[in-house]
């Protein structure tokens, strides 16, 4: 689930809007041969004068456009906190869902900024976002229809300031989605702990298993970086628990090449010479010599 929501993150945050024509004396409730309504249009343009006049003329902030979006929704992927206030102000439905069931409050907590030179300030914005629709009664609970969480697009996004602000508006943080993964899970693969740590801190459960018996600490030792190896180990991370092809945190690191990892994993009393159910064991998987030649060091055979 991790990889696979990341992925779809970072291609709702490439993907751009088609921007419409939209004008203000349009029949607010009509909608083009694309199913959108004009506010939807105006909003996706960024066109506050027409979204103000359209709010003002009576248009149905509720209606949906296509894939089930909402003005709301579409505020939100815009990036335009004026038109998520704007919208809360005329009442729009902030818990209502796409046709993937994912609400304005999650596309928010999993906003990614790929461009490096608009991460602070889509941050910060995206911040207010979210204790926007929190404050107007958002569900810091809900799911999509993957039982996916709000947290989990938080932590998978690496959002820190988001997960803070869906914990203290009373996030679970050992829910768990449709295939057993924790947003502890989901935040162990990235290079920066602190997301790991605040769950930690909110009482997540660092030895939870998945559907396919994985761990967070299995996670992030094939993850990006060795700070929420050793954040989880700190935790009391079992080092040696298996999945349910008998992988343990050691086996993932090796096989992905991670070399900071590894050493993590083996300071903590990793048993190098354990076997998946295939026979293989951590040097049998490696890749990279850095990683092979501190596997032999600790006594690792094939």
């Amino acid at each position: 689930m991790n990889g696979t929501l990341r992925s779809t993150l970072l291609a709702l945050a490439l993907l751009p809007c088609l921007a419409v024509p939209c004008h203000a004396q349009d029949t607010p409730a009509a909608k083009d041969n694309g199913g959108n309504t004009p506010l939807i249009n105006a909003l996706q343009a960024k066109d506050m004068d027409s979204v103000k006049a359209l709010i003002a003329a009576g248009a149905d902030v509720n209606a949906t456009g296509s894939g089930g979006t909402t003005a709301l929704i579409q505020a939100v992927q815009m990036d335009c906190t004026e038109c998520v206030e704007a919208l809360i102000a005329a009442h729009a439905a902030v818990n209502a869902k796409d046709g993937e069931g994912i609400t304005a409050l999650m596309y928010a907590a999993g906003e990614l900024y790929p461009d490096s030179a608009r991460a602070q300030a889509g941050a910060e914005g995206n911040l207010a976002r979210v204790k926007a629709l929190i404050a107007a009664g958002a569900d810091a609970s809900a799911k999509n229809k993957d039982g996916v969480t709000v947290l989990m697009y938080a932590a998978t996004a690496g959002n820190l300031d988001d997960l803070k602000a869906l914990i203290a508006a009373g996030a679970n943080v050992n829910e768990r989605a449709g295939d057993g993964a924790t947003a502890l899970e989901a935040a162990a693969p990235l290079a920066s702990a602190e997301c790991v740590k605040a769950l930690l801190a909110a009482g997540a459960e660092v030895n939870a298993k998945d559907n396919n018996g994985a761990t967070a600490l299995m996670e992030a030792s094939g993850g990006d970086g060795t700070d929420s190896v050793e954040a989880l180990l700190a935790a009391h991370a079992e080092v040696n628990a298996k999945d349910n092809m008998g992988h343990t945190a050691l086996m993932d690191a090796a096989r992905q090449g991670r070399l900071g990892q590894v050493k993590a994993l083996l300071a903590a009393g990793a048993a190098v010479n354990t076997r998946d159910y295939e026979g293989l064991t951590a040097l049998g998987a490696a890749k990279g010599g850095d990683v092979v030649a501190v596997l032999r060091s600790a006594g690792g055979t094939e």
